[in-house]
């Protein structure tokens, strides 16, 4: 797990220094929001918990045997991390389309609801049965993971639900005259969900083979989809302050950003 591991980590910290110019013009400086406090936490947790992760991939887990507890302890620890990221991206993407429809009631409900199912899911699919998941003194995975295919179809739905309600209100303000900003906003929120469903659904589709063929190599996953939602939710939520910034919108368009 060492090479995947230090290369995931290597990818993220890179991604990080290249955009702190962006970073300390439209996160540091400026009033704090609750919103850069969330990229804040994503960005400065993301890259610990892939230091410590590193460490530990380079000095306990390549002195095998490892024990049993301790390689059923790591999966579930980066299952709640991939995870956690997970929900924090697609609450910010529904919250964006939430503003889109004026918090619309029935949206609100319908986010909702599938939001916590989606999260019910998610601890059934994967938290839950990694507790009797077969594994070799290399924490690799020696067997087939049946619900993980479960996971995986809740995410789909879920990222297909956000982008065609995004979508469906492009459409429909596209042909109301007078709507040239709110058209901007949509289009702008439109396009960073196309940007991160066609990366997670490109990145679950590759994930297939690891995960019906070649089980030892199935952590791979950890090490794409943490950077990768971590990586997603930071340029998401600094393209939004940069637009405030760089592009200045009458008052109540700020509440796509100040949400």
């Amino acid at each position: 797990m060492c090479p995947d591991t230090v290369a995931s980590t290597v990818a993220l910290i890179f991604e990080s220094v290249s955009k702190f110019s962006n970073e300390w013009k439209y996160v540091w400086n400026g009033p704090q929001t609750r919103l850069k406090w969330v990229y804040i936490y994503t960005r400065y947790s993301s890259l610990l918990f892939q230091i410590v992760n590193t460490a530990f991939a380079i000095t306990y887990f390549n002195q095998l045997p490892v024990s049993q507890a301790m390689c059923h302890q790591w999966h579930q620890i980066q299952t709640s991390v991939a995870l956690t990221y997970l929900n924090l991206l697609e609450a910010l993407l529904m919250l964006r389309v939430y503003e889109m429809y004026n918090k619309s009631r029935t949206i609100g409900i319908i986010f909702t609801c599938s939001f916590l199912t989606e999260i019910v899911i998610n601890y059934f699919s994967t938290i839950l049965p990694l507790r009797n998941i077969k594994l070799d003194v290399a924490c690799r995975v020696t067997e087939l993971f049946p619900p993980v295919f479960f996971h995986a179809g809740a995410i789909i739905l879920q990222q297909t639900l956000i982008w065609t309600l995004a979508f469906m209100k492009r459409k429909k303000t596209a042909g109301v005259q007078n709507s040239v900003t709110s058209l901007r906003l949509i289009e702008f929120t439109l396009w960073d969900g196309t940007a991160v469903f066609i990366c997670i659904g490109a990145m679950l589709l590759s994930s297939l083979p690891f995960l019906i063929f070649i089980y030892r190599l199935a952590q791979l996953i950890y090490a794409i989809s943490i950077p990768t939602y971590a990586a997603f939710i930071c340029r998401i939520i600094c393209n939004m302050e940069r637009r405030n910034v760089d592009e200045p919108t009458p008052p109540e368009s700020h509440e796509l950003a100040e949400i």
